[in-house]
């Protein structure tokens, strides 16, 4: 089957190139007829690139002079590079589109079919150096080092600028746990004042606070009524929720609000008719107190609370000696210690 015609049909580059020879014949020069117009984006070979390619592939033709006209136009798409190809010559014209993510390779296969279209039956040299080359990568500039600094003495730096601490009221606290022991002294209760002990442990987070007290007041005799003498002891449980603020780093004021649950065992002594008595002691509790001292510090406490029930201690045939009031209130002078 003979060469297919330039322009009945588009050539294919990949099958006319598979088809080239190694041995090439030693053909006279032959003057040019043909021309090629290139335009492409200035990322693409130049259009002497492109007509200097062409004259290589056909550097074996005995046919370079067949008179044709071609017009080659590349654009940039999305996916890389599409050029139309416009072919015009005594026979006619014809038309091929080509696409290729390189522009380099796309003016490759342009030439390539051009010179095909010229003389379809060229012997390419296998061996020929292309004309068109991958334009080499641009290398970035190398950044200028920055000058050396200037020597200074101790003197003469700058000293950075001193860091202000923030507010007490702006500092965000994760949970900490207070511990505190202490005495105290409680009215209301017993028939007089009475000094007991206080253990408290309270966990705090952020501004809210738990707390759980033991208060304990140790047996004391009293002289009530009657000539009877009344001895007492009170020991009581208290869980409180309450809130805290902290006014300095070392200052903070805490109130609560909760519930007291305990015991109150007294006896009337008398020789004749000895009476004892145990009464459930229960009711509402408030409390607020100042702790001075940011890990380790001192503690002032006051409480107060009221009775839901009166017990009364009760001599045989004598009547009432003694009876609590329903509102009763304490103080505490402890030391605290504070961790996270």
């Amino acid at each position: 089957m003979g060469p297919a015609s330039p322009l009945s049909a588009s050539p294919d580059p990949a099958d006319d190139a598979g088809a080239a020879h190694s041995t090439l014949p030693v053909a006279p020069a032959v003057p040019e007829n043909w021309s090629i117009h290139w335009q492409a984006p200035e990322t693409c070979p130049s259009e002497s690139a492109v007509h200097e390619e062409i004259q290589s592939l056909l550097a074996g033709s005995t046919r370079s002079n067949t008179p044709l006209s071609v017009t080659a136009v590349a654009t940039e798409t999305d996916h890389g590079f599409s050029i139309d190809l416009q072919f015009d010559g005594p026979r006619g014209s014809a038309h091929r589109a080509v696409q290729n993510a390189s522009c380099v390779e796309l003016a490759r296969a342009s030439a390539l079919i051009v010179a095909l279209a010229i003389d379809p039956g060229v012997q390419i040299d296998p061996n020929r150096k292309s004309a068109l080359a991958e334009p080499p990568a641009a290398q970035e500039a190398p950044k200028p080092k920055p000058p050396p600094p200037l020597a200074t003495t101790a003197a003469e730096r700058p000293k950075p600028p001193a860091k202000k601490p923030m507010p007490a009221r702006a500092q965000r606290r994760g949970p900490a746990i207070t511990l505190a022991a202490g005495a105290q002294l409680l009215g209301g209760t017993l028939p007089s004042a009475a000094f007991g002990a206080q253990v408290d442990g309270a966990l705090s987070v952020q501004h809210f606070r738990a707390a759980l007290s033991f208060d304990g007041l140790p047996a004391r005799n009293y002289d009530a009524a009657l000539a009877t003498t009344l001895r007492a002891q009170q020991f009581t449980f208290a869980l409180r929720g309450g809130y805290e603020q902290a006014l300095l780093p070392s200052l903070r004021v805490y109130g609560e609000l909760g519930l007291r649950v305990g015991q109150l065992a007294a006896q009337a002594q008398n020789s004749n008719h000895p009476q004892t008595a145990h009464t459930l002691l229960l009711g509402p509790q408030v409390d607020a107190g100042v702790e001075f001292g940011q890990q380790l510090g001192l503690r002032v406490d006051l409480g107060a609370g009221a009775e839901t029930q009166r017990p009364q201690f009760i001599v045989q045939n004598r009547g009432v000696i003694y009876q609590p009031r329903v509102l009763w209130e304490a103080a505490t002078l402890g030391l605290f210690w504070r961790g996270p």
